[in-house]
């Protein structure tokens, strides 16, 4: 994970600038994030020149790429963390969460990379430098650094002055100067306030990794992988002494914010010290240990104790006495560390590294650990094709057996084909067997070596009957060494991974015939299907990629985390994803190389974006590019889409989040910024809508705009989400307040429309039991619900009632524009579902077919039981059992529904159907229904009451057993769902 050519390097000194900050205070930072919010969206979207074209970013809520630098904000409480990963991240640590981003222009390739940045100590202004541009050459390209003003989050300046991309930065403790290091061998010291050039610094004979200002603002040293340091004045640039000793590159240098000591770390494992007033070496303080190579370095605030870090096993940070050179603590890691700090009080120490790219902070005096900043995922280890190539594997723990297995598949997906869609990630089972990637095929057979300067298996083999006939050799241009390669079936090609990214397709001669472009960090794991027709691919940025072998164009990627969740994407955006999954993704939107870019998730455009059944189509027919060219109802392009403008942006302004308030009907005020406006709002409390989606009027206020809404709440813990709405997209802001207030629930009426269709006009789709589950639906909660609610108020549309046609069950949806935010409304539907392209349709007993399709007049659209439920007030539960044929679940029975803060219970889950059982009487998603509403679901606590969580653990676990594993149901709760007695006994 180290870049070590002097023109695409992996940043190798660490974080040691910020660290002593000192500082304002919490209300300081509060402001800086109100402003931020409200303007860190340019405003005009008046274009000089036409958009480019959006840059999609995964969001797992951490870093996915190697973290190159750390600094603490001047009052300790927040972190600011740059990685590989193009990301800036601002961290309330103590919280453990992103507070805030600071970006800048990025785009696919090495654009954007980060590979330093730097915190003035007054906390203004925050620099950050890399690979700053397109260009692939190697030099000129890429130095620019782009400073930006860190309270507003604005970009204000990009420094031009490097040749080359710059690996190392540093302000002067009296914030009035940055230096600048490159791997074109120079570094530049700038004026900040003027961003000019004061002095540029030439001498050392290869890339410049390592910087430090002497405490008294007059000196400043630089490291070098020549293995030399050198000390300058910075008045005028003059060479003050060459400091030699070091063996090896030199990666890391701090001084002393107390006294006149310098320390450097090298390759060579030595922490050394010298005069920072003379250069003069005073001792070699220590070695950090056989191999283990100095990354980083970082003084306490009161210049007595030093941190260092390693990118070599055992990869470990360590804290020295500097006096003694005594080790005092041993922070271990599983990976390299490159960016270390102590907290401006000295309590805490700071390390960002590790197989997961995680930020841990830890008690400076006992060594403990104190919190650990980060996202869901992990790197991908090894991948794997099921043997009839409709499902894909993975697994996210490295056992390294091999360059072709280095771990255990843990997780499947099952791809799209004809007549199913894409499944939901899976355990993968003992019983299964899976083609893995092949270093032998016939007599064909692979093998890679160690070679060149960085010990990398730079060097892939590949035999013929045991004899080399050809050699592929990387080096820094084209991903350093070969981590994982495969032959195809047929023996013909070879796919090779390698880091940065790099993915390439060889002929057996070791003739280079594409690439595989996506991935932005080192590929692990390959994996060819049977046919030979495609590519799985696992890497170290978190994801799981599908290629099309024969023309290199990338399918799908895809994400999973810890909480179940998950998103699948292909290039152009088009995303399907689990309920609440679609905040992992979304677009960074450029707006040019000196100006902040603005940012867009997926789930504020998920009205545009949201398409499964484009990635079902992508699937089928092996190209993304032919499944969006035929897809139905593309209303826009994205890059016309944001040209336009943003979803709304706003903020909570009043009360606060958090705050204990006494007023059952509590006013919140929103602020909106006044470049994003919203056009209609919607309000849940605990999931239950109390502000149905309308047009909102906003006062207009110079350059913001306020609105108060009302919202009724509830004794005890209110979790509030509101969303607003434009033409772009929408915007979701979610938050707690704390009702002061004794009194009880008030008690609400159950308004329930229970639709079974058994008995169709077309006989052959008949079904046994569906009309008799809706009836007897109905009759079990008239019976329960009678002591949970005022009233039951219901409708049943099933044999021997109220018809089941069309026309009448639209008309019975509207029972719920009734309900009110103390009711309850439940949707019960069984029968036929059906798919057609991105839409959902529910077959009425007088459905007709025209032709090969359903005529459209003859069917519900889903949407239209959607919007009667979304439109509700009150708690809002769908309860579905439509699977009764292939191919007839579409996720957004579920994914809807939860945008909509709707309780979903779906009867099945996208690979099984759902079953009836003469035995039971019903089918067996209602049986075990009735079962747990009659009783059997309070086994746990026996109070007389079934809650929705105990009728869900219920369901999952008898719904499988009385199918015997055959079916599955599926819950979606919101996320500000409080668990509430459903019915009582």
């Amino acid at each position: 994970m180290i870049r070590t050519s002097d023109i695409h390097l992996e940043k190798i000194s660490g974080s040691d600038q910020g660290y002593y900050l000192t500082g304002s205070g919490i209300l300081w930072f509060s402001i800086i994030i109100l402003i931020s919010l409200l303007c860190g969206w340019n405003s005009g979207y008046a274009q000089e020149q036409p958009l480019a074209q959006p840059f999609l970013q995964l969001d797992s809520g951490g870093h996915t790429a190697v973290i190159n630098d750390i600094a603490f904000s001047p009052d300790g409480r927040y972190l600011v963390s740059a990685s590989d990963d193009k990301t800036i991240r601002v961290w309330d640590w103590k919280q453990g969460k992103t507070v805030r981003f600071l970006r800048g222009s990025v785009s696919e390739g090495n654009e954007g990379t980060i590979y330093a940045m730097a915190l003035s100590p007054n906390g203004k202004w925050l620099a950050v430098a890399g690979w700053m541009d397109k260009s692939n050459a190697v030099v000129p390209c890429c130095g620019d650094i782009r400073l930006y003003d860190f309270q507003s989050g604005e970009l204000k300046a990009l420094l031009h002055g490097h040749r080359s991309v710059v690996q190392a930065l540093t302000f002067s403790p009296d914030s009035q100067k940055l230096i600048s290091g490159s791997s074109d061998k120079t570094a530049i010291i700038w004026q900040v306030t003027t961003q000019k050039p004061l002095q540029t610094l030439s001498g050392h004979s290869k890339a410049i990794h390592a910087l430090a200002f002497s405490a008294d603002n007059q000196r400043v040293v630089t490291g070098s992988f020549d293995h030399s340091l050198r000390l300058w004045q910075v008045v005028d640039g003059q060479l003050i002494a060459t400091l030699q000793g070091h063996t090896d590159k030199v990666n890391a240098v701090a001084v002393s914010p107390k006294s006149d000591l310098i320390a450097s770390g090298s390759d060579d494992q030595t922490i050394r010290l010298w005069d920072a007033q003379s250069g003069k070496f005073l001792r070699r303080m220590t070695k950090q240990g056989t191999g283990i190579e100095v990354s980083s370095l970082s003084f306490s605030p009161d210049g007595l104790r030093l941190l260092s870090a390693s990118h070599s096993a055992p990869m470990a940070c360590y804290v020295w006495d500097v006096a003694s050179g005594k080790k005092q603590h041993t922070y271990k890691h599983d990976n390299i560390v490159l960016a270390t700090g102590f907290s401006p009080n000295g309590a805490h120490i700071v390390t960002a590294g590790g197989v997961d790219n995680k930020i841990y902070l830890w008690d400076s005096k006992n060594g403990k650990l104190v919190q650990t900043l980060g996202g869901q995922g992990a790197a991908i280890w090894s991948v794997g094709f099921a043997t009839d190539g409709q499902s894909i594997a993975w697994g996210k723990t490295s056992t390294h057996i091999s360059r072709t297995n280095r771990g255990e598949l843990e997780q499947q997906l099952h791809l799209s084909q004809r007549n199913s869609s894409l499944g939901t990630p899976k355990p993968v089972t003992k019983k299964q067997t899976w083609q893995r990637a092949k270093d032998v095929v016939g007599d064909w057979s692979l093998q890679s070596h160690k070679s060149g300067d960085y010990g990398y298996q730079a060097i892939l083999e590949i035999k013929h009957k045991g004899k080399v006939s050809a050699r592929i050799e990387r080096n820094a241009s084209n991903g350093y060494g070969h981590t994982a390669y495969t032959f195809t079936p047929n023996g013909k090609n070879i796919i090779s991974g390698g880091r940065n990214g790099t993915l390439s397709l060889y002929s057996n001669k070791g003739q280079k015939r594409g690439e595989f472009i996506g991935h932005n960090s080192e590929v692990w794991a390959v994996a060819v299907s049977p046919d030979g027709e495609y590519l799985v691919s696992g890497s170290d940025d978190k994801t799981v990629r599908l290629w099309r072998v024969n023309n290199q164009e990338l399918l799908l990627t895809l994400f999973t985390g810890e909480k179940k969740d998950w998103v699948a994407w292909t290039p152009e955006g088009y995303y399907t994803a689990s309920p609440k999954g679609d905040h992992l993704l979304g677009w960074q939107i450029n707006r040019s190389k000196d100006k902040s870019a603005d940012y867009a998730a997926a789930e504020q455009l998920r009205k545009h974006f949201y398409r499964p059944d484009i990635i079902d189509q992508t699937l089928r027919l092996g190209s993304a590019k032919q499944a969006v060219a035929q897809a139905d109802d593309i209303d826009v392009k994205l890059v016309d889409l944001l040209g336009k403008g943003l979803p709304p942006k706003f903020v909570l302004s009043q009360p606060q989040n958090g705050t204990i308030v006494t007023h059952k009907m509590q006013n919140i005020t929103l602020l909106f910024s006044a470049g994003a406006k919203a056009t209609s709002l919607e309000a849940y409390v605990n999931g239950v809508q109390v502000i149905g989606r309308g047009k909102m009027a906003l006062p207009a206020r110079a350059n913001k705009h306020e609105k108060t809404i009302t919202l009724p709440l509830k004794a005890g813990e209110n979790n509030i989400k509101v969303i607003a709405h434009n033409s772009i997209g929408q915007t979701i802001r979610e938050f707690k307040l704390i009702l002061n207030d004794p009194a009880t629930r008030k008690k609400g009426r159950l308004f329930l429309v229970a639709v079974g269709v058994s008995d169709y006009d077309d006989n052959e789709l008949d079904l046994h039991f569906a009309a008799k589950d809706a009836i007897a639906v109905e009759k079990i909660l008239q019976q329960q619900g009678n002591k949970q609610y005022k009233k039951v108020i219901s409708v049943i549309l099933a044999d021997g009632h109220k018809n089941p046609t069309r026309n009448n069950i639209e008309d019975a949806v509207s029972l719920f524009r009734d309900a009110t935010i103390d009711d309850t409304v439940v949707l019960f539907i069984s029968g036929h579902g059906i798919n057609d392209g991105q839409h959902y349709y529910f077959l009425p007993r007088d459905a007709e077919k025209q032709g090969d399709h359903w005529r459209p007049s003859s069917v519900v659209k889903w949407r239209i039981l959607q919007d009667a439920l979304a439109d509700a007030k009150g708690q809002r539960i769908l309860l579905v059992d439509t699977c009764h044929a292939g191919n007839a679940f579409n996720p957004r029975l579920v994914n809807d529904a939860a945008a909509k803060d709707i309780i979903v219970i779906s009867s099945t889950d996208s690979q099984s159907l759902a079953f009836e059982k003469a035995e039971l009487g019903h089918g067996v998603f209602t049986y075990a229904l009735l079962e747990g509403l009659k009783g059997k679901a309070d086994a746990l606590d026996g109070n007389k009451q079934i809650t929705f969580k105990e009728l869900d653990t219920w369901l999952s676990i008898h719904v499988p057993k009385l199918s015997d594993g055959a079916q599955t149901p599926v819950l979606n709760l919101p996320p500000s769902f409080k668990d509430f007695p459903f019915v009582h006994l």
